[in-house]
This record gives structure tokens, C-alpha cells and sequence, in this order.
């Protein structure tokens, strides 16, 4: 067999997943805490105890090969292991690092998604082609003090990539809870300022919770700004579709060949975890690139970038039109020619005056001063 990928589960051991479409839990120390390998595959069947009533609901069929798993801790020693196929499969193992493994559960998401998309509406109500789930990452609480109750419901925001007839392909991304026997749809974002345009695989990071996450796809890295969820009912299942902010980058293929690794930075502090979202981008010409973003201020109720911003950018960070991120690409965004005329000119002035945040107010002399200024302007 040959191995597809690996996660490190950091209390449990690993999960390795092989060509096979199977998963297997691999633990590295024996019950003394002594160097032992152990492998075990996490079969579809014994009954575990987390998610309570979830158990009778589901069945226990291997229809489609897992295209994503993922993990969060459930207490010392203890992982809750979720594995999610692009049909929609979810399946939920217990494993603990003494190799014992326990199956939870499965469900099929596929309808349910597809019910929800049509009720926004994101999908038209005739629409006959499906949905295709490309990742998702386990956003809610770590720990639950009650199992036998089901525990605390699992948050997860989930990728898609939907295709209509006479529409191009689009992603959407779903926050949604898994627990008692049932998946619970909250909201949905569809990005509008990005579509693939190829099937390569697309994945999510998700540095922090309620900030900024990073979809990369291709060539690409999409900013989407998920604003905090509000305080509804419980007994409020309908989805909702919040406005929210996203941007998107894209890389010079050219210049920095393609995305070979990426990784969100996790936050060290309380404060920064409120500050900023971050990851970094492995690309196999131009080394690394690192990506932070701050949240919007207050006052910013825009869904995307103004014209005025996307033309700064390629001002002062790609003037060259060459540079790793290729900024000069707005063909995704709205933007009208009198938009773009008037964003032009409006950032024309603000170099003149030094009225913006990417010139410094003062220099050594004045003819850096005038220097800079001048290049910002020919660009």
C-alpha cells in the first residue's frame, strides 16, 4: 500500500491513510509509555460513545474513499478523528494513544448540503447537478464533559465546489455543527471573487476562529473574513447568509512555479489570537510567503476590496507587473471603468500629498522623498 497522507494527532499517535481508501492509527508508545509501533485500521463498526444518539442514526458503509480528515482533542490521550469523502461521507472514530479505536458514526451530508444551498438560495430551486466537498477544518470546541449525553456539538466549516448548468464553478463555504445524530447548517458564504477554472484540489486553513480563513486553489490564495456568529436560538435551523469580506491573491506562476506546502500560524497570545490571522506558502521557486491579515476596522462594511485598494497594491507591491503575487490581475473583481478611473485618480493624489499609509511621512532628504513618490506615480 501506498501512503496518501499523514496527520499528526500530537496526543494519539498518527493517522496515515493509504491508496487503498482505508485509514489506519499508528501509535508510537505501549501503555508503560515505551517505544512501541502499533498500526491498527479504523474499521466501520464498533459502537464508541461520543456523539450519543448519533450512533443508531447512521450507517456504516465505505461508499467513497476520505478526501480530508481532520482531529480535536476530546481529553488526555483521547482524539476524535473525522474523515469527510467528496461525495459528502463524514465518519467520526475515538482513538486514544494506548491504539484503541472506536467507530461513532456516519452520516451523509450530500442532501442536506444541497437541501440548504437551494433554501438561501445559492443553488437554483431546478438545479439537478450536485455538489462536490473539497475540505474542512474542525472550528468548535476541543473538550466535552458529557458523552453519554452526545456532548458539545462539533463546529466545522466545510468547502465546496458547486457546478450548474449555464454557470461557472464556484466554492462556497459552509459553518455548520455536528452532534446528536444530525448536521446543523448555520451559515453559508459563497465566494464571489474567485471560480476555478481547473479540478485541481483546493484546501482550507483556519488560523483562527471567527477571523480570516485561506482557501488555496491553484495559483491562488482566497482571504475570507467570517464574521462572529450571532447569538440564535437553538431552535433556529434555518441557514443565513451574512455578508462577509474576501480578497483574493494570486501567485505568479511564472516567477514562483506552484504552492508545494502551506501552514496557518497559530496565535501565542490572546492578543494576538484577537489581532491577527497568518499563513505561510511554500512555493517551489520564490521560497516562502507569509500572509497576515487584520481584521476590517469598524467602520468598513465593504464585501471586497475598494478599487482604490486593489490599485495600491499593484502600486506599491507589485510596480514592476513581475514581482511572486501577481497583483495586477482584477479581472474576478466588479469593478466598472469609471470605478477604476476614479480609484486611480484618487490614489494619483494621495502620493502626491503623501496622504497614504505605504509612504513614509518624512525621509532623509527631500529628494528620496521626491524619489519615492515619483516611482509610486510612473508605476
Amino acid at each position: 500500500a501506498l501512503l496518501m497522507f499523514s496527520l499528526d494527532t500530537e496526543t494519539s499517535g498518527l493517522v496515515i491513510h493509504t491508496n487503498f481508501g482505508r485509514l489506519a492509527h499508528v501509535t508510537l508508545r505501549d501503555a508503560n509509555g515505551n517505544p512501541h509501533v502499533t498500526a491498527t485500521t479504523l474499521a466501520d463498526g464498533a459502537k464508541g460513545s461520543f456523539l450519543g444518539s448519533l450512533i443508531p442514526t447512521f450507517a456504516s458503509s465505505w461508499r467513497t474513499n476520505p478526501h480530508s480528515v481532520k482531529y480535536r482533542s476530546i481529553g488526555k490521550g483521547r482524539v476524535e478523528l473525522v474523515a469527510l469523502s467528496q461525495d459528502g461521507i463524514l465518519k467520526v472514530w475515538e482513538t486514544k494513544e494506548q491504539s484503541n479505536s472506536a467507530f461513532i458514526g456516519e452520516l451523509d451530508a450530500h442532501d442536506l448540503l444541497v437541501a440548504a444551498l437551494k433554501s438561501v438560495p445559492v443553488l437554483p430551486a431546478t438545479a439537478r447537478n450536485g455538489i462536490k466537498f473539497l475540505d474542512f477544518a474542525v472550528i468548535g470546541p476541543g473538550t466535552h464533559d458529557n458523552p453519554a449525553s452526545g456532548g458539545s456539538p462539533m463546529r466545522m466549516l466545510l468547502l465546496l465546489s458547486v457546478e450548474t448548468s449555464g454557470r461557472p464553478q464556484s466554492i462556497i463555504m459552509v459553518d455548520s455543527e455536528l452532534g446528536g445524530g444530525s448536521l446543523v447548517i448555520r451559515r453559508i458564504f459563497p465566494l464571489s471573487v474567485y471560480s476555478p477554472v481547473s479540478d485541481l484540489p483546493a484546501r482550507l486553513l483556519v488560523p483562527v476562529q471567527d477571523h480570516t480563513v485561506f482557501i488555496i486553489h491553484d495559483q491562488a490564495v482566497i482571504l475570507a473574513y467570517l464574521p462572529p456568529i450571532d447569538n440564535r436560538s437553538e431552535d433556529d435551523t434555518t441557514p443565513s447568509m451574512p455578508a462577509f469580506y474576501q480578497d483574493v491573491v494570486r501567485i505568479r506562476k511564472e516567477r514562483a512555479g506552484s504552492i508545494t506546502a502551506y501552514g496557518a500560524e497559530l496565535p501565542y497570545s490572546r492578543a494576538a489570537k484577537q489581532g491577527a490571522s497568518s499563513a505561510v506558502f511554500y512555493t517551489r521557486m520564490s521560497g516562502v510567503i507569509r500572509i497576515q491579515a487584520n481584521p476590517p476596522e469598524p467602520r468598513v462594511s465593504a464585501e471586497m476590496p475598494s478599487a482604490k485598494s486593489k490599485i495600491e497594491q499593484a502600486i506599491f507591491f507589485d510596480p514592476t507587473n513581475d514581482s511572486t503575487l501577481d497583483l495586477h490581475d482584477i479581472s474576478s473583481f466588479p469593478y466598472s471603468s469609471k470605478d477604476l478611473e476614479l480609484a486611480a485618480l484618487s490614489a494619483s493624489r494621495s502620493i502626491l500629498r503623501t496622504d497614504t499609509d505605504f509612504l513614509p511621512q518624512t525621509s532623509p532628504t527631500m529628494e528620496q522623498h521626491l524619489q519615492a513618490r515619483m516611482s509610486s506615480q510612473g508605476t
